[in-house]
């Protein structure tokens, strides 16, 4: 991968992996919606230096004395600092403290994988730094205890504007999450899980070979399907082709369900407006027994029960799948190991193809990265968050300037400058933005000098591999005419998606039953599409579930539900 497509690419990557690691639980997403600007050149609106033209008033331009904040972080295996920087000493907390009087003073950094387990202990112990991340469980644990600040005139007087346009851009339920007994309690680290939509990506040169119709119906997906498994598209004289690629956690069978309109392990609301977990509705019956079907016919894998999402994307580097479910960022990882083993080889990425006259709706959690920017209780000029908050958004999204982007987002011989920023969101629609920039530009509608400096690096990689340079292959299968990003645009411009209503820390109860039900609902619905169990059975997982804790979970979410409205 390329010097400054990590930038343009991490931030959906992360999106779709977390998306599908949260699909099997009932709490919402631990980590990573959007209704969004549409079409515009976010840098167009800022000045060219990066820095926002407004901002409250009250806001300080600069501290004076300085304000030291201390704070707690992750990091990437990715991350890497220049030579003499460290995470207390580099371009972002040197931009801080000279021109806005901001001390950050990080007290560790850990990898991200050991990031919970470290604040959980801190949290325990009760001694916190001024300001960090905290999941939806601790935000709660936070507040019980007394531990953070009350933000909500915090940003109702100082937020920014361009916090304020991420957080309305990421729409109602983030803040929602954030918000307990009517008070804002944390400021959402946005995320990026609309612009992450799991598509269909399809082997477009088998297409071609078998001539089928691209799939723009159900019944043009579920041919595709068995032919790329039954009809030997590869040549080889063997039956060694998946038409759909699945995984044992079955993750990756939430868009099937979504075509179907079942959504798989989230709550939603039922006629009566009240939460019902969608897994237990008809509509996934029948998702199931198509799915079994579809098995039984050789159509997916045989060997999806004992296959993880990295054997699964193995498979498809090695060219033996037809189809799979993935966001559009896919065309990175895995697609470019495809292309590479085969420069024959053609993807596209379609939306879900129409089972009915509706269209398909993807399901969503909440869209936050982690969690939620608290501040400790007492904590001197806790506004000064807001400001961190604000410089990181105006140097990596809205900034059209090539001397800020080398120095605060990726340099020459470092491209992962932007993650020593000590606080960050994400803007819910970066790389759909960043792919309408590149096609203006493309069709001779707007004029590259105009465009931010991270879509010039993309249409650079694109004119590459225009000029046959195939390692930028995904790039153009990303950003490019008729790119994966084209299907995030539809989904968002037309609102295409079904939220997870539970927007809150695990309640008690789904703590103490969620595990057993998680583990019965995986069982039942592997054996009924691997033909173990008759559909019928399905009847009996309901049940089960119900008398199982589903039934007083129910009760507790809907109290929960009623009592935030």
């Amino acid at each position: 991968m390329k010097r400054s497509i990590l930038t343009a690419l991490l931030l959906g990557l992360i999106g779709s992996v977390l998306l599908a690691a949260c699909s099997n639980n009932n709490s919402p997403s631990n980590e990573t919606g959007k209704a969004s600007p549409t079409g515009t050149n976010p840098a167009s609106e800022t000045a060219s230096s990066g820095a926002s033209e407004t901002a409250p008033a009250d806001l300080p331009a600069k501290f004076d004395p300085p304000v030291e904040m201390s704070y707690v972080s992750y990091q990437f295996a990715t991350l890497k600092y220049d030579k003499g920087d460290d995470v207390n000493n580099n371009v972002w907390t040197r931009m801080l403290k000279d021109e806005y009087g901001i001390i950050a003073n990080n007290l560790w950094e850990v990898p991200y994988a050991q990031y919970l387990q470290k604040t959980d202990l801190m949290i325990a112990s009760g001694d916190i730094p001024d300001f960090f991340v905290a999941s939806p469980t601790q935000l709660r644990q936070l507040y019980d205890a007394d531990m953070i600040e009350d933000l909500t005139d915090i940003y109702a007087n100082y937020a920014p504007e361009l916090v304020r346009k991420v957080q309305d851009a990421a729409g109602d339920y983030p803040r929602k999450a954030a918000t307990i007994d009517g008070k804002l309690m944390g400021i959402p680290f946005t995320g990026v899980l609309r612009e992450s939509v799991n598509g269909l990506w399809v082997r477009m040169d088998w297409v071609k070979k078998l001539g089928l119709p691209e799939p723009k119906t159900f019944e043009d997906f579920i041919a595709l399907a068995d032919a790329f498994a039954n009809q030997d598209p590869d040549g080889n004289n063997k039956k060694d082709t998946i038409g759909l690629g699945l995984d044992k956690d079955l993750a990756m069978t939430a868009p099937f369900m979504n075509t179907m309109h079942a959504y798989k392990s989230i709550w939603t609301k039922d006629a009566d407006g009240k939460l019902v977990y969608s897994s237990t509705l008809p509509a996934m019956k029948e998702a199931l027994m198509k799915l079994n079907e579809m098995y039984e016919k050789g159509i997916l894998d045989r060997e999806f029960v004992v296959k993880d999402p990295t054997k699964l994307f193995e498979d498809v580097t090695a060219n033996k799948v037809g189809m799979f479910y993935s966001a559009g960022t896919a065309g990175a990882y895995p697609l470019q190991g495809s292309k590479d083993n085969d420069p024959n080889v053609e993807w596209k990425m379609f939306p879900l193809p129409a089972y009915d006259d509706k269209p398909g709706k993807f399901q969503t959690e909440l869209d936050v990265f982690h969690g939620f920017w608290v501040v400790k209780k007492g904590a001197k000029n806790p506004e000064a968050l807001l400001r961190i908050l604000e410089q990181w958004l105006a140097k990596f999204y809205f900034n059209n300037s090539d001397e800020a982007h080398k120095q605060f987002v990726s340099g020459a011989d470092n491209d992962t400058i932007w993650m020593e920023s000590p606080a960050k969101m994400y803007m819910p629609t970066r790389n759909r933005d960043f792919y309408l920039l590149v096609n203006e530009v493309l069709a001779g509608k707007t004029d590259q000098s105009t465009v931010p400096p991270g879509v010039r690096d993309i249409l650079g990689m694109i004119e590459k591999y225009k000029a046959g340079d195939n390692q930028f292959w995904g790039q153009n299968l990303i950003y490019g005419e008729g790119g994966s990003m084209g299907v995030a645009d539809y989904y968002i411009n037309n609102n295409l998606y079904v939220q997870n209503e539970f927007i809150t820390a695990p309640l008690q109860i789904m703590v103490d039953r969620g595990t057993n039900l998680t583990k019965l609902e995986l069982d039942a619905f592997t054996k009924i599409i691997t033909g173990n169990q008759p559909i019928d059975s399905f009847d009996k997982f309901v049940t089960d579930w119900k008398k199982q804790g589903g039934d007083e979970i129910t009760e507790a979410i809907n109290e929960w539900y009623t009592a935030n409205q």
